[in-house]
């Protein structure tokens, strides 16, 4: 494979979070930063060489493709969870809030129950931005490739390499928001289940 260089800095997780959930909010696909992935030791590769790169990229452009759909089947799964969650706590909260009284148990229960439905709020945000992300692929046009005076393998190498770069930046950051709200969904029952054993032990 070709050597590659120029990538940029992966961007923080709270950072992709953000930007895929105002993207969502724009009602605009989430724009990456361009790699800069230069295939150097193309240049001079036989013909044979380059047709082996070309099609070990066809393969691993799939296998992103594969990956990023698991990914946004599962946010779907996660989504659907969450909102049965924050049902569930949301009839829990109207029943305890019936309680008026000012015992610090009721207290920490109620914060306890605002602060899960709030986890769960951006659970929901975060899986809704990345089934709403979703977009095909960046590939080699063929309609592209027709209109090049001359064909060229190497330029062609150079495509898949830099497409390549472009997958594995966003599988990157839509597996980091999936890790987030992975966590997030795990957090919320945690804390409306301490809120559970608060009221029924004090």
């Amino acid at each position: 494979m070709a050597e590659t260089a120029g990538s940029p800095r992966p961007r923080s997780t709270a950072v992709w979070y953000w930007r895929m959930v105002w993207a969502m909010l724009r009602l605009k696909q989430l724009k990456l930063d361009e790699p800069r992935h230069v295939a150097k030791s193309v240049k001079g590769w036989s013909a044979e060489s380059l047709d082996t790169l070309i099609e070990e990229s066809r393969r691993e452009h799939d296998s992103q493709e594969r990956s990023l759909d698991r990914i946004l089947s599962r946010s779907q799964l996660l989504f659907t969870t969450d909102l049965a969650l924050l049902a569930f706590y949301g009839t829990v909260a109207s029943a305890v809030w019936a309680d008026s009284s000012l015992a610090w148990a009721v207290c920490l229960q109620h914060v306890l129950l605002v602060a899960a439905g709030l986890v769960l709020v951006f659970a929901l945000l975060g899986s809704a931005s990345l089934i709403a992300s979703r977009k095909p692929f960046e590939g080699v046009s063929a309609v592209v490739m027709s209109k090049w005076e001359v064909f060229d393998l190497e330029r062609l190498a150079n495509d898949y390499t830099g497409s390549l770069a472009t997958g594995d930046m966003t599988n990157n950051a839509h597996l980091s928001v999936f890790g987030s709200v992975v966590r997030m969904t795990l957090l919320a029952p945690l804390l409306g289940g301490l809120g559970w054993v608060v009221a029924q032990v004090f």
